[in-house]
């Protein structure tokens, strides 16, 4: 039987069926994930965040839906599920473990549904390319290995014993949000198609859906926020040794090799860079032409945040110490390594497969100069730095003291820890941070001697680390201070020659991440003792404000680079980007501001109306917080002036939306009013009428704005505010309601007009708005008979757009018909003698609406399904207890899809609209409704503000 395939193109969250996606190994989620994970209460956060989260190849979960119960029939959970299938480290997904990972999430969920007793009939599932997020993986290969991984699956259900039949999956659905990856998913699905075509079938076209894009506003695509380089150690046929190159970057990805060089010339200048008496900067500039291949270049100095995978044999290089800069550089221009936040990761087969992650309640760990053998000189630099740290840690900016052990002497003429009570402290209790300054010597071969020089001849390694059984989640080891002496005297070990202090660094924190550690921190050579507690204490404020580990490790080299010498690039910095130190009483994190440069690689008109359209959907769909969404707007307006493009059409209408998405009313309008005024007569029906709705919709934002105005004024509360103040708060709300009722005038004559070229659900249904914000209008003035007069005309108007969709089979029925309903119930909530409104025209809106949401939902055909039921409940007088919590859940779903500052204002006032007069009617029946639309405003007044 073939599998049927669809690509879609469009905003996943308005997706129906069990959507299948994939996570990367990593602290939190991104991309899909994070906007999935909002649509299902924070479930699959809370997962990762307690590690029961799918991380490897081979796992999965699954994570139903509950904004609806299952007896609701009237609304459709979406999606049904969420089912998560770990894919492991970035950049070491393979094909076969892709398709087995598909394979097994797939079965699972297929006797998931059989055990909730839904139909065996043959079950629909959609997906995301995943994978493709990440480097090594493209779309065209995601989608056909996911279609393996779901066919294999139905072969293993096709040939199962299993008395329950397990249904197969007959119908995949590939959600994409950019169309080029989509198209690209689709060509690589037509191929294998072709190549099986008893198995697959691929639907045509592609299915162009909600909040679909062209292509991303970066020429590549990647799923996290950081560059990411790989680079790994090859011989080629001759022997010779050279360095592959992996980068993936949301400008690009590409493969490239670097010149063969000579290993022992590296090695020499490695060595040179590593010691802490070296201040030659053309060593870092010697380093970066001879690693850094030409192709990369550019790619690398435009880096903002870049993490490179290195191995074995790229681990030992002072990456951190590369300088692409020029002989002539500024002062003030900082190294690569700061410029890009450069972090490391370490490509290793062996690692800890089930780790147990320390939790908010555990503590803080800090050793400094333990006890060690004779022959190891003191280390005052290394006892300081653990001094300044605990006082950091337990400052009022901190943590609670009881939080924060301090394991080091009280004076540097005393001795330090030695290894019992090290080791005893360090099993005493969970800790999340562990920070070490001390002395250190090379790891084994073998593993089993090196780390943190303790007394007796012991160490403080990995085996130790691994012993605990919860994990720490960052651990700094800083075990090479200029206080240690020579290097002999430090290593114990002359007959071994140079040491390799980089290899040092490199094989603690190789060894700390095979047993679970999440980040570590490890000093590459002998820093200098200021520098070195500088970059402590910076980086430990930045943990402590709540900072990624990225951007703390940033700051904390910039602050060392302060200093003179090198200690700001002997810092290698492992882990995940994205860890953050939670604290118990973390504040929420502000919105970030937008970049003032970030458009300045707009170069054409096509490329500003991609940035457009992306700026449209982020504030429509994805939470973008509304006032960055507007200097973002602004900033493309600067940058559409100086590349000195001529006003077109499409790009007006485009600023035009763009502001209005953004709440900027004003300013939408300008846009559309120079449109019109550019297109010499060549204008579009739509500007005309969205503008149009738009001045209207001002106005009576403007008339209600000096109505707060004016009863803030006339308030007790208000006090001290004089007669003369109220009168002119008066005389401006009569002003402004009088020019909000000529507007509604002058705009009723253009949409006339309009009409009278062609009648259609629009335009009758833009008619019927401005009657209702007109009945608003009169009834802030206090002229009832008006306002009803003015609800009379609306739902005439409403009727009208019924008629015609019903007459052309239109599939936006459901709009009219629901806006009709609130003005029935408008007009007739104070009167006892309603007889309610017909059951027909109900059944026709839930109708349209099913067809909508079957084949192609948005925002306002999904926000209808609990707008009809409560309508329905409020004009049939059975608002009771679990319809207005049924209610209010589907509300509060749907909400979570769609972030559009002005839809959810929008049925927030249609509520009011229809309700208000309903509260204020017979007491009898109006307590049910009053306590519905005071919980709806609790819920809606966060979401018309929300920030991303």
């Amino acid at each position: 039987v073939q599998l049927a395939i669809t690509v879609v193109s469009g905003d996943l969250t308005f997706e129906e069926e069990a959507l299948l996606v994939g996570h990367y190994r990593a602290t939190r989620l991104t991309g899909t994930e994070k906007i999935i994970d909002k649509v299902l209460g924070d479930a699959m956060s809370d997962s990762l965040n307690l590690g029961a989260y799918p991380m490897e190849p081979g796992t999965h979960r699954i994570f139903p839906n509950r904004s609806a119960p299952r007896e609701t029939s009237w609304h459709t959970p979406r999606p049904r599920a969420v089912i998560v299938a770990g894919l492991g480290q970035e950049g070491k997904l393979r094909s076969a473990d892709l398709v087995h990972t598909i394979r097994q999430a797939v079965i699972a969920w297929v006797e998931r549904e059989v055990e909730r007793g839904e139909e065996k009939a043959p079950l629909s599932l959609a997906a995301t390319l995943l994978g493709s997020g990440g480097t090594g993986i493209t779309p065209g290969q995601a989608a056909q290995l996911v279609a393996q991984g779901v066919h294999e699956a139905n072969e293993l259900i096709r040939r199962s014993s299993d008395r329950r039949r397990l249904p197969e999956v007959r119908e995949l659905r590939f959600v994409e949000l950019y169309l080029n990856r989509a198209t690209e998913a689709w060509d690589a699905l037509k191929m294998l198609a072709h190549a099986s075509p008893t198995r697959y079938r691929v639907t045509e076209p592609i299915v162009v859906g909600t909040g679909s894009l062209p292509r991303p506003l970066e020429s590549g695509y990647r799923g996290a926020e950081y560059d990411y380089i790989t680079a790994e150690t090859r011989q080629d046929v001759d022997g010779n040794t050279f360095i592959a190159y992996a980068l993936d970057t949301k400008r690009a990805r590409t493969e490239v090799r670097a010149q063969a060089m000579q290993a022992r010339l590296l090695r020499d200048l490695v060595a040179t860079a590593s010691s802490e008496l070296n201040t030659d900067q053309q060593i870092g500039r010697t380093l970066y032409n001879l690693l850094v291949p030409i192709e990369l270049e550019a790619f690398l100095a435009s880096s903002g945040e870049t993490q490179i995978e290195v191995d074995k044999g790229t681990a030992g290089i002072p990456w951190e110490l590369i300088d692409d800069a020029s002989p002539t550089r500024s002062p003030q221009d900082k190294p690569w390594a700061i410029r890009s936040k450069l972090l490391r990761k370490f490509r290793t087969e062996t690692f800890r497969t089930q780790v147990t992650d320390a939790d908010g309640d555990a503590s803080i760990l800090i050793i400094g100069e333990p006890e060690c053998p004779p022959g190891y000189p003191p280390l005052p630099g290394a006892l300081e730095e653990a001094r300044e740290v605990y006082k950091l840690l337990t400052s009022a900016s901190g943590l609670a003291r009881e939080s924060v052990r301090g394991l080091f002497a009280g004076d540097p003429m005393q001795s330090g820890a030695d290894a019992r009570q090290v080791v005893n402290a360090l099993f005493e209790r969970s800790w999340r941070v562990i920070h070490v300054s001390g002395h250190g010597e090379p790891v084994s071969a073998k593993g089993d001697r090196g780390g943190v020089v303790l007394s007796n001849d012991t160490f403080l390694g990995a085996s130790e680390i691994k012993a605990m059984r919860v994990v720490p989640e960052l651990v700094f080891v800083n075990c090479c201070h200029l206080a240690a002496g020579s290097r002999r005297s430090l290593l114990r070990e002359p007959q071994r020659g140079v040491f390799d202090r980089t290899a040092f660094a490199s094989s603690v924190a190789q060894a700390l991440i095979e047993v679970g550690v999440r980040c570590v921190v490890a000093a590459g050579w002998a820093v200098d003792d200021a520098a070195a507690s500088a970059f402590a204490t910076t980086f430990y404020e930045a943990l402590l404000r709540g900072q990624r580990f990225l951007d703390a490790a940033a700051l904390a080299r910039a602050k060392a680079f302060e200093f003179d010498g090198n200690t700001w690039a002997a810092y290698q910095c492992y882990g995940d980007p994205d860890w953050r130190f939670i604290r118990k009483d973390a504040l929420p994190k502000a919105s970030s501001s937008p970049r003032d440069d970030e458009f300045d690689d707009i170069g054409s008109v096509s490329a500003l109306r991609l940035a457009l359209e992306t700026l449209l959907v982020q504030s429509t769909f994805q939470g973008y917080d509304a006032a960055n969404q507007l200097k973002r707007v602004r900033n493309l307006e600067e940058r559409w002036e100086k590349m000195g493009w001529k006003v077109s059409i499409d790009i007006a209408e485009l600023f035009a939306r763009a502001h209005a998405a953004a709440g900027n009313l004003a300013d939408a309008i300008r846009w559309y009013e120079n449109a019109i005024a550019t297109a010499e007569g060549n204008i579009s029906f739509r500007t005309l009428e969205q503008v149009s709705n738009l001045r209207i919709r001002r106005a009576l934002d403007e008339a209600r704005s000096a109505q707060v105005e004016q009863e803030r004024l006339a308030a007790p509360a208000s006090g001290r505010t004089s007669a003369r103040e109220r009168a002119t708060a008066n005389t401006r709300l009569r002003a402004a309601i009088s020019t909000a009722r000529g507007t509604i005038k002058d705009e009723m004559k253009r949409l006339d007009r309009l009409t009278e070229l062609q009648d259609t659900v629009e335009r009758a249904s833009m008619r019927g708005s401005a009657m209702k914000r007109l009945a608003m209008l009169e009834a802030a003035a206090g002229r009832g008979a008006a306002a009803r007069r003015a609800i009379g005309e609306m739902a005439r108007y409403y009727q009208r757009g019924v008629e015609i969709a019903r007459d052309r089979k239109a599939d936006n029925l459901f709009y009219p018909a629901l806006n009709l309903i609130v003005a029935e119930i408008a007009l007739h909530a104070k009167t006892t003698k309603w007889k309610g409104l017909p059951k027909t025209l109900f059944d026709e809106a839930r109708a349209s609406v099913a067809a909508k949401n079957k084949s192609n939902p948005d925002f306002w055909s999904l926000v209808a399904v609990p707008e009809l039921q409560l309508y329905e409940a409020v004009a049939r007088g059975n608002l009771n207890g679990n319809a207005a919590a049924d209610i209010l859940r589907s509300f509060k779903d749907v909400f979570q899809r769609s972030k559009g500052r002005s839809e959810i204002a929008s049925v927030a006032d249609t509520m009011h609209f229809a309700l208000d007069p309903y509260v204020a009617g017979p007491a009898g029946r109006s307590k049910g409704t009053r306590n519905m639309l005071t919980k709806l405003d609790e819920l809606i007044k966060p979401l018309k503000t929300a920030s991303s």
